[in-house]
């Protein structure tokens, strides 16, 4: 069972860290995942059993994403799940202002409401198939985690991603960038183990 004093090793040791008010606010979100995620399935990684590989998966890989990403303002999910890589990733940015969470099943669609209220962050989860998310204004970066790299997400990249903003791609080291002419992938860049990558691509005009 994770502990207020191992999440805070666990950021000290991969040299990561938030100021008091996102550090409760992450802590927060870390008592709510664990809570509902033994009554429904919101993530495969528990923390009442391998809590170093869901630290590492859940909380540290997002993080360190968001160092490479301090300027994105408001940010946009896909098949958020149970939260991560995007309140994680949100928590870690300096300047980040509004979190859009699109989920189409209800039960998680229900939590992440609750995560949202419980951490503070300033936002909305949309329960729908982004296929069908309508963007007013375009956003300043994306989150994708176990979401098929196909046309419909394409679209959705090209329709929610402001000129120069950028989609941050999560995936194993086995995954290659896919093919596509909305964003210029740059080389992927290693996380926190062997195999966790995140790929940043840059909307093309």
């Amino acid at each position: 069972m994770i502990l207020r004093e191992d999440l805070s090793q666990s950021l000290r040791n991969v040299g990561l860290e938030l100021g008091h008010a996102r550090l409760e606010a992450l802590w927060s979100y870390v008592e709510l995942l664990i809570k509902w995620n033994r009554r429904i399935n919101l993530t495969g990684f528990s923390f009442d059993g391998d809590t170093e590989a869901a630290l590492e998966r859940l909380l540290l890989e997002p993080l360190a994403a968001a160092r490479l990403a301090k300027s994105a303002q408001r940010v946009l999910d896909v098949g958020s799940g149970g939260g991560s890589p995007a309140i994680p990733f949100f928590l870690g940015l300096v300047q980040a202002s509004e979190l859009v969470l699109v989920e189409s099943r209800t039960k998680k669609a229900v939590f992440l409401r609750e995560a949202l209220r419980a951490t503070g962050i300033p936002g909305k989860v949309v329960a729908d198939r982004f296929e069908q998310l309508v963007v007013p204004e375009p956003f300043d970066a994306m989150t994708v985690r176990a979401v098929a790299a196909d046309p419909p997400l394409w679209d959705l990249v090209r329709r929610a991603l402001g000129s120069g903003g950028r989609l941050y791609w999560f995936h194993s080291a086995s995954q290659n960038q896919p093919e596509q002419d909305v964003v210029a992938w740059g080389e992927p860049v290693h996380l926190l183990d062997r195999d966790s990558r995140v790929s940043v691509g840059t909307r093309l005009r």
